[in-house]
This record gives C-alpha cells, sequence and structure tokens, in this order.
C-alpha cells in the first residue's frame, strides 16, 4: 500500500503547463507527479487513506440538508403544545417532529 500526503494550504501550480488548483486537505498518493514537483505542500497523512487529485474531484461533495427556519419550528411546536425553549438550541426531537409534520420542507 502506498502513502497517502495531504495539503497543507491552497495553491495554483503548474502541472505541464495547465494551472491547477490544490485545495488545502486534499490528498494524493506517494509518486503523484503534484508531490513530486511541489513536495512543500503536502505533509504525510494517515496510512488508511488511499485516493489522488484525480480520484477526489470525481467524488462530489455530500449536499448538505437545508438549515430548518428556526422561527417556523418554535411558532408550530407552540401551536402543537410541544415544549421548546424560547432562545436557543432547539432539541433535534422537536426538529425531527416538525420535519415529519412538514415534509415539503
Amino acid at each position: 500500500m502506498s502513502n497517502v500526503y495531504v495539503a497543507v494550504r491552497s495553491a495554483h501550480v503548474d502541472d505541464g503547463g495547465s494551472r491547477v488548483l490544490i485545495r488545502k486537505g486534499e490528498r494524493i498518493a506517494e509518486g503523484h507527479r503534484l508531490l513530486a514537483a511541489h513536495p512543500e505542500l503536502f505533509k504525510p497523512a494517515d496510512a488508511g487513506l488511499r485516493f489522488g487529485v484525480e480520484d477526489a474531484r470525481e467524488h462530489p461533495a455530500q449536499k448538505r440538508e437545508a438549515p430548518t427556519d428556526q422561527g417556523a419550528v418554535r411558532a408550530w411546536a407552540k401551536a402543537n403544545d410541544i415544549d421548546v425553549p424560547a432562545r436557543g438550541r432547539i432539541p433535534d426531537a422537536v426538529i425531527e417532529q416538525y420535519k415529519a409534520a412538514h415534509p415539503e420542507s
């Protein structure tokens, strides 16, 4: 198994005549041409990680769920006699109940 390296900062670099963006946290395998050309941008990463710059681009980031409207959750909870604090963090259980009652949101 080859060693894996992680970029310590983001940088635009030349790669055979093209400009490439290396993103902080991007991982590449030992022997990769960018590691050989720009070793100052990388440090060894955990041995269990194995994928290259190209591979990372093929795996799109997971979509994040849109934040729930806190005011709407509080109003719904109050209308349904569910205890919820007037300020601060709304308990996950209350948010889940709200989402179950409003699948379109």
